[in-house]
């Protein structure tokens, strides 16, 4: 799967077709304004964009720093084992400043639960020239998916995660078993440094048959 952008619209967007669900009628779900689109019409370097009220392009142009982690991070990260990293790249400060792009530009999202029964597939457009955008923005498409069996699967993995939650409060989990994780992950870790493709795809299914 390829990269992407992010970008927000600030101009009117069309509204999304309603459609009726027995005798109630299903409105149109606006998106807000700082609502983040993906889009693969751009940079694909998951950079922010923003189509601005004045009808103008801006990429946000971001400056980082280095920031150690609290005591509190540092137990979150070390659960998965013992490489994670002690530190995070957080913004400093962030400038928005207007791109030459010409072009179109697709930018799209699902809404989850537009009623009972579906999500929709929301695909905008907009023709931008050296920057500005060129007339209004138009629906391209809308697409009603239905999503019973994702909400199905939803649930499901709601309930395990629950009961794997319940579980590691467990005292033979926290005293125990926790640390024979973390010694398999760092294990299988060094292993897959040694071996090549074919090893990897062995080892990851060996060691989650190993892990509690």
């Amino acid at each position: 799967m390829g990269m992407f952008d992010y970008i927000s619209c600030e101009m009117d967007l069309p509204r999304l077709p309603e459609r009726k669900e027995g005798k109630q009628t299903i409105t149109s779900f606006p998106f807000k304004t700082d609502h983040q689109f993906q889009t693969k019409g751009l940079a694909n370097a998951l950079i922010e964009y923003k189509i601005g009220k004045d009808k103008i392009l801006y990429e946000k142009k971001v400056e980082y720093e280095e920031r150690e982690l609290t005591e509190e991070e540092k137990k979150d990260r070390d659960s998965g084992g013992f490489w994670s990293p002690m530190w995070v790249m957080e913004e400093k400060s962030h400038e928005w400043v207007k791109d030459d792009f010409t072009g179109y530009i697709r930018f799209y999202d699902l809404l989850d639960d537009v009623d009972s029964t579906h999500d929709a597939w929301v695909d905008y457009s907009v023709h931008v020239k050296n920057g500005e955008v060129q007339g209004d923005v138009q629906l391209t498409e809308y697409r009603l998916e239905d999503n019973t069996e994702s909400k199905a699967n939803t649930k499901k993995w709601k309930e395990k995660a629950k009961a794997r939650k319940e579980y590691e409060k467990k005292w033979r989990y926290k005293y125990c078993f926790k640390y024979c994780n973390r010694l398999v992950v760092w294990t299988f870790r060094k292993l897959r440094r040694i071996h090549e493709w074919t090893g990897k795809l062995v080892s990851w299914k060996v060691e989650r048959w190993l892990k509690f």
